[in-house]
């Protein structure tokens, strides 16, 4: 009960975000309908797990996985859930499409906003991690693992979602020449480049859902540790 309290406050009033890592170098849902499609930022229907710009699907022992090209030599991959209902899994992709709209931009893909995606605090965070790969002349390739998707609490419009991120298996480049930077930052090795990534989300009066705040764990911290299992 005083979980729910405490996200219920932090949904309310997106004060208690976290600093989001640094990524350079120094209630129920019982107004939603099962058999409601999930909806994207921009407000239309999407399959259930697949995100925008999806190159591949396949089913693992677990749920659905989905292949996305994000940007020139640069793919996520996200591990769904085996089941889960069509108005949960909307909130995960709340999260999800964050994830992977800002690692679009930064990876120059301009087809998505990711400035759709966030709101309030979210939107800070999310301005300034894109702007300070653009501002250093950075970007990113290789492949990113989006895995152990869960809806941790809902509190009536609000919830609690989280994800295992893995970014061992990418690295930091130069925008413009393309090649890889030759001092690596500690994210692109594991074990640091496995985290647990947070977030209180929202569902507008659009029916979309956002992310609104952001927080982050990493080892040897345990919900991090929980992603190296």
């Amino acid at each position: 009960m005083r979980s729910l309290i405490a996200l219920a406050a932090v949904l309310a009033t997106c004060t208690a975000c976290a600093e989001p890592r640094p990524f350079t170098p120094g209630g129920a849902l019982a107004d939603t309908p099962a058999d409601t499609p999930p909806r994207t930022a921009a407000g239309t229907a999407a399959p259930s797990g697949s995100p925008s710009g999806s190159v591949g699907s396949s089913a693992s022992g677990g749920g659905r996985v989905d292949t996305v090209t994000v940007g020139p030599g640069l793919t996520v991959t996200i591990e769904w859930p085996a089941r889960e209902s069509a108005g949960r899994t909307a909130m995960l992709k709340a999260l999800t499409d964050y994830i992977v709209g800002v690692r679009r931009a930064v990876a120059g893909d301009t087809t998505t906003d990711y400035r759709t995606l966030v709101q309030d605090d979210a939107s800070r965070h999310a301005l300034a991690w894109v702007d300070t790969f653009r501002r250093d002349g950075h970007s990113l390739q290789g492949h990113i693992r989006i895995y152990r998707p869960a809806v941790k609490a809902v509190v009536g419009a609000g919830a609690e979602v989280s994800a295992c991120v893995d970014e061992s298996g990418a690295e930091l480049i130069d925008a413009r020449t393309r090649k890889a930077l030759p001092d690596q930052p500690a994210w692109t090795r594991s074990p640091d480049g496995i985290y647990a990534q947070m977030a209180g989300v929202r569902r507008g009066d659009d029916g979309v859902w956002r992310v609104i705040s952001l927080q982050h764990a990493q080892q040897p911290q345990d919900p991090a540790k929980e992603c190296l299992q």
